[in-house]
């Protein structure tokens, strides 16, 4: 009977539990392997999956003439149709060059290694074109009144037949010191009187050898034009003066008639020469006499000029100690490409391998690896317009030969 009831109670509570139902665990789901998640300094991020919204991890290697390996991976969208300009890739260089027979995977990943390479492409830098010329620094000064009752004065400045200048003191640089007559015009327009007065000189750079000659005109008490006075600025006495009335005296008084122009040529002892002439369209002014007169003094100094400054886009010789250094290409939607290696890093960027490790064949039966990374970095585009990540960090994959 015992027997019979501990049977009975056992087959009790197999049917019990037998009812109930067992909750079995969900079948594993597989994460993405690979990923990029990626913050710039705009507020724009990117947060990518291999196997999520079509994107794939392609996985490459190149060899070139130089004996370097480049291991690359590139995350974008696979056989799609709309924003498929969106990528990320991530390049390695070999830490050295070797032949291709004596390749080792285990010398491609080691740390430390240079964060980022600044010449794969090019190296942009500020080249400073300082050309460098002394020049002749003239500084024109008027040091005689031109005066009217009342009117506007304007004044014209000639080096030959050239008008080099329409203000009253100008400031000129010449290349070459000037071997050609400068001459001042100034003409005084008043209301129902004018004149024009004029002024030639060579110039000299020793003031010793220089000469100059000037109009003063005179008026009676009837505001009539009664002379004109021939007076020797500078220059070196005994002086020659000749009128172009044929007279050779320092005055000369006429008869002066309107519109007619009166000049006088100065030749001082070293044969240094110097004009000016006068010339006047009425005898009488309303009020006062119009004391047209023009003479200019300068002063020359030689100075050095720095022409040009430019910026230049130069290549750089390949330096063997950014081998193994990492470029970063950032394509965005509009397809516009973003390069680590388009000018120098600041020193806070980083690169960091934290992990690396053997990954499955790719779709070419190639050999991979899988990399655990984390950087920080500047990208430029090709006008050089900045985009900066401030954080990065990635599930990587590349190819290397087997």
């Amino acid at each position: 009977m015992k027997i019979n009831f501990i049977n009975s109670l056992l087959l009790l509570l197999l049917f019990l539990v037998g009812c109930n139902k067992i909750e079995l665990e969900d079948p594993p789901i597989n994460n993405p392997v690979f990923s990029a998640n990626v913050a710039f300094n705009n507020g724009e991020n990117i947060f990518w999956e291999a196997g999520i919204d079509s994107f794939y991890m392609y996985t490459e290697y190149e060899y070139g003439a130089d004996e370097i390996f480049r291991f690359i991976g590139r995350l974008e969208k696979e056989n799609c149709t709309v924003d498929c300009n969106e990528s990320l890739s991530i390049i390695f260089r070999n830490s050295v060059a070797i032949p291709q027979s004596e390749f080792k995977i285990e010398q491609a990943f080691e740390n430390p290694r240079p964060p980022f390479s600044s010449n794969e492409i090019m190296v942009v830098d500020t080249v400073y074109e300082v050309d460098t010329t002394s020049v002749y620094r003239i500084f024109f000064d008027i040091d005689t009144t031109v005066t009217a009752s009342t009117g506007q004065t304007f004044y014209e400045w000639f080096n030959g037949p050239e008008i080099v200048s329409s203000e009253m003191n100008p400031v000129l640089d010449f290349t070459n010191f000037p071997n050609s007559e400068f001459m001042l015009k100034v003409t005084e327009l008043g209301f129902g009187d004018s004149c024009v007065v004029w002024q030639k000189q060579f110039l000299s750079t020793d003031p010793t050898d220089r000469c100059a000659v000037y109009i003063q005109p005179n008026y009676n008490v009837d505001f009539f034009l009664e002379s004109l006075v021939a007076v020797a600025d500078s220059g070196l006495d005994p002086f020659n003066l000749l009128w172009n009335n044929g007279t050779q005296q320092e005055i000369n008084t006429g008869p002066f008639e309107p519109g007619f122009e009166y000049s006088v040529t100065l030749t001082d002892n070293n044969d240094c020469q110097s004009s000016a002439g006068f010339l006047f369209n009425d005898f009488v002014v309303s009020s006062t006499q119009a004391q047209c007169s023009a003479n200019f003094d300068y002063e020359i100094e030689i100075i050095t000029i720095l022409d040009t400054v430019s910026t230049t886009i130069i290549s750089a010789p390949f330096d063997s100690l950014q081998f193994s250094a990492v470029t970063i290409i950032y394509t965005d939607k509009n397809g516009n490409e973003f390069r680590s290696d388009r000018a120098g890093q600041n020193p806070g960027a980083n690169f960091t391998i934290n992990n690396v490790e053997e990954y499955e064949l790719n779709e070419k039966g190639e050999a991979t690896q899988k990399l655990e990374v984390e950087f920080n970095c500047q990208l430029w585009d090709g006008n050089l317009n900045v985009k900066n990540i401030i954080s990065g960090n990635a599930i990587w994959g590349v190819a290397h030969p087997n």
